[in-house]
């Protein structure tokens, strides 16, 4: 409706199917935006391949209760008739997402110890209910923001989706690869405040090139490739790039299509920022940037801009 009404292109971001209450409706989904291809509209989508998607614990309480800021937040949770109507949102919201034992902390500032561990085994541990350790985790982590006293953000990784679903998607030929992550390093600035990312952040591209292309034989290599070069950057309005052309830019990824493969994984933390394997060289804006597996120094990325037309 919105590419119909307003005539503009509509990209689905990191389109997926997750609660156990919609995980069917998959193919339904996908039907829909085919039909609205087959009507002339410009509707694509993204994906990133993994059964989990990455949160915020304020995502699965109702949304009145984040209303007003933090210190609104903690204000409700402190109140027993408030806390006890956030709880109840939050047992639908958890029970659809997979249960306590589908929610991974990957990052809890106010005690590192936390991270890597699922929502069952904290409440375990501190012999409390799933939803009161949920929320007073919650009211623990904003107090102390708050004050102050920490900084960074209360992150899960929730195991949400099937794998069904995620090959489904993966076919339709208007689907990219994409991360739904961000720039992110195991040291130095780029290290940022969450200690054990979402394992997309470090391994979406080469996953798809060596799990589902050459393991499980869901689409091609050659489909893989334009998945990662020109469909993203026909989405993005980026005419100059994503095609190997005389005049356009020279952005190169150089693998082993025979080795290629993730490395980052969910647990332990530490095994969230492995490196792939296979990944040999790289070229940014004709620089060679990465040499035999070792970045060269070369920094020839910028903004890029979407082209008029």
């Amino acid at each position: 409706r919105i590419s119909r009404e307003a005539d503009i292109p509509v990209n689905i971001s990191h389109f997926k199917v997750l609660s156990k209450r919609f995980l069917d409706l998959c193919p339904k989904l996908i039907e829909m935006v085919n039909e609205a291809r087959e009507e002339g509209l410009q509707v694509t989508a993204d994906q990133y391949p993994y059964n989990a998607s990455g949160t915020g614990l304020e995502a699965w309480i109702p949304k009145w209760a984040n209303e007003g800021g933090k210190e609104e937040l903690v204000k409700r949770l402190d109140t027993p008739e408030a806390y006890e109507k956030i709880k109840a949102g939050l047992a639908i919201s958890m029970d659809d997402r997979g249960g306590p034992e589908a929610a991974l902390i990957s990052s809890y500032p106010l005690d590192g110890s936390l991270v890597g561990l699922n929502i069952a085994q904290v409440s375990e541990t501190r012999k409390q209910d799933p939803l009161d350790c949920s929320l007073n985790l919650l009211k623990e982590h904003v107090a102390a923001i708050i004050s102050g006293e920490i900084k960074g953000s209360f992150s899960i990784v929730n195991f949400n989706q099937t794998e069904e679903n995620i090959e489904r998607i993966m076919k339709q030929p208007w689907v990219a690869v994409g991360t739904d992550g961000r720039v992110h390093n195991p040291k130095g600035v780029l290290n940022k405040d969450i200690p054990a990312p979402h394992p997309r952040f470090y391994g979406t591209f080469p996953r798809v090139l060596g799990r589902y292309v050459r393991e499980k034989h869901v689409i091609t290599l050659e489909d893989a490739v334009r998945k990662m070069t020109s469909l993203p950057a026909q989405i993005l309005g980026l005419g100059d790039r994503g095609i190997l052309l005389p005049g356009n830019h020279a952005d190169i990824v150089v693998f082993d299509p025979d080795t290629v493969i993730d490395r980052a994984d969910f647990v332990p933390p530490e095994s969230t920022k492995l490196f792939p394997e296979g990944i040999l060289h790289l070229i940014v804006n004709g620089e060679l940037t990465l040499f035999d597996k070792e970045h060269t120094g070369a920094r020839a990325g910028h903004v890029l801009r979407r082209l008029p037309g």
